[in-house]
């Protein structure tokens, strides 16, 4: 039997999808299989998409359809595009880019959709720890300056939640590290789940977004505590000044003419 080339194409549409209520396959707690023209795609719950052999058109009309059910829709989605070629009898191997499976039943697929999905959810991920990098840069370069953190208190808490929304997001909705389900069934379905977390450094990119994210957290939380250090001691200053000038008039009482 001859080799075909299956087009594959992944879009992070938002931060969450709601798969009860999608109608399609549910393949896991957080996948499920979708029609789309006659090809198939799958939508993992934390909000990406991934498109097999689906033509432009199809892929419009299926995310005009999963519209409604994506939290926190983008404008402009995250995507990653790669070339699955199914050569039967073949094993397991990544060739010059091409990811290369002897089968492309939905098993196949559904492992295939968890890397590639997990894959441009970490690319969102990481444009968006760059970006609070940024932010934050300034602010750090002010406390060298001068000693002193700034003042701008909200921008800082807004730096936490921000880190604390991204963690939540990357732990507790992608599971980067948790293999698909089927794969803990299939040992053949476990080498190729291996193969793509390799190819596209999952693991690897895990750990160095964990990294960043807490050294942003201790950067935030060490301005925050120098910051209402500050303030405190202020108050502590404006207490002993009201105390001496209570003293004064009580003294003023006691010896005035």
């Amino acid at each position: 039997m001859t080799s075909r080339d299956l087009p594959v194409r992944a879009l992070l549409v938002g931060s969450r999808l709601d798969l009860r209520a999608l109608d399609g396959r549910r393949l896991s707690p957080r996948a499920v299989a979708l029609e789309a023209g006659g090809a198939t795609a799958i939508g993992l719950r934390f909000g990406a998409v991934v498109l097999f052999g689906v033509s432009d058109g199809d892929e419009r009309a299926l995310l005009d359809r999963l519209r409604p059910h994506v939290g926190d829709p983008v404008d402009a989605p995250e995507t990653e595009e790669a070339t699955l070629r199914v050569e039967p009898g073949s094993a397991y191997r990544v060739h010059d880019g091409v990811l290369v499976t002897p089968a492309a039943d939905l098993q196949h697929l559904e492992v295939i959709a968890d890397a590639l999905a997990k894959s441009v959810a970490l690319a969102q991920h990481e444009a968006r720890i760059a970006e609070v990098f940024r932010r934050i840069e300034p602010l750090a370069q002010a406390l060298h300056a001068s000693g002193r953190p700034h003042r701008r208190s909200r921008e800082l808490i807004s730096q936490v939640g921000a880190s604390l929304l991204m963690e939540y997001q990357l732990i507790g909705r992608m599971e980067v590290e948790d293999k698909p389900d089927i794969s803990w069934e299939h040992a053949e379905l476990d080498r190729l789940n291996a193969i793509l977390v390799e190819e596209y450094e999952l693991k690897e990119r895990h750990r160095t977004f964990e990294r960043k994210l807490a050294l942003v957290s201790r950067t935030v939380n060490t301005l925050l505590e120098l910051l209402q250090n500050r303030r405190a001691l202020r108050v502590e200053w404006l207490i002993a000044l009201l105390i001496v000038m209570e003293g004064l008039l009580m003294a003023y009482d006691v010896f005035k003419p």
